[in-house]
Parts: structure tokens; C-alpha cells; sequence
């Protein structure tokens, strides 16, 4: 799976069915990252096996170097950034993993579709969709969780 504007590339490792999502995440050297955003109900853990990456975790950014890692809490928000210059290969386990495996397989299928922007960003209209269609996988950070639902679904119809 890959999204060329931002940079990224995935690959699933662990079955479909499995308790955990495993997956290796590959950055360019010039990557866009996500927003700021968490997992309402899973923990995200990254460990660096070639290169690095740095990670918002609540305000503060770190910096992980091959061989290292960090686990990010349910509720917890954050977001990665590659470091430019630098590609990186990141081992990412979502536990539990079904909500976010399905999610990202629909992100990844609108950015082949060249459903994203310059950055590899959704726009607006196919960000709602996406944050309707699965709930429970992640929501935007500084947004009350309960108000987003509503908010998507206003959006996502969009004018008529």
C-alpha cells in the first residue's frame, strides 16, 4: 500500500484475523505525516529498524533511532514525521488491531487513487467519509470524540 504524496509506504504483516496489527512502515527522505491524532480504544507501538523517526507524543517530539522504540497509549495524542533526508523503516503494532487495519486499507485506496493532495492529505469531503466509515480506529486530536461523528457526517454530505 502506498501513498506517493506523502511519502509512505505499508505492508501488512500480521493475518487479518490477528489480535495485533502488525505492519512495516517505510518513509521517504521527504515524508508528510499524518495530523495529530489517537486511537481511542488501541495502542500504538513503532520500533525503528533502519534509520529514524520522530514522534509527537502528547506536546513533545521525540526521536527514535534504529533499535528503538515507544508505545503510545490509548487516548494519547500523537503523529510521526520522517526526518528529511532520511528514509526509515518502522515496525507498527496496533493492538487491537481490526478497527485500524480496515482504515488504513480505505486511506491507502483513496491515496492510489490519487484521492489526496500535494502532501498526501485527504481532502476534507474524503477525510469525513473515512473518519465515519470507521469510528473506532482513530479521530483528530483537539476535537471533542464526541463531536466528531456529527461533524463527519455534515461533512461528508457536503452540499447538496
Amino acid at each position: 500500500m502506498t501513498n506517493i504524496a506523502a511519502g509512505e509506504r505499508a505492508r501488512f504483516v500480521s493475518d487479518p484475523g490477528a489480535d495485533v496489527l502488525e505492519m512495516q512502515l517505510e518513509l521517504e527522505p521527504v515524508h508528510h505525516g499524518p495530523p495529530a491524532h489517537v486511537h481511542p480504544g488501541a495502542v500504538e507501538s513503532f520500533e525503528v529498524t533502519s534509520g529514524a523517526l520522530e514522534l509527537l507524543v502528547g506536546r513533545q517530539w521525540r526521536r527514535l533511532e534504529a533499535g528503538e522504540q515507544l508505545a503510545v497509549s490509548a487516548g494519547l495524542r500523537h503523529t510521526y514525521r520522517g526526518i528529511v533526508g532520511r528514509s526509515s523503516r518502522t515496525t507498527v503494532r496496533i493492538t487491537p488491531g481490526a478497527p485500524m487495519r480496515a482504515f488504513l486499507t480505505d486511506l491507502y485506496g483513496l491515496a492510489e487513487q490519487g484521492r489526496v493532495d500535494a502532501e498526501g492529505s485527504l481532502r476534507v469531503r474524503e477525510a469525513a467519509r473515512l473518519f465515519r466509515a470507521h469510528p473506532m480506529a482513530m479521530a483528530v486530536a483537539g476535537v471533542p470524540h464526541w463531536l466528531q461523528q456529527p461533524l463527519w457526517r455534515v461533512i461528508a454530505r457536503g452540499p447538496s
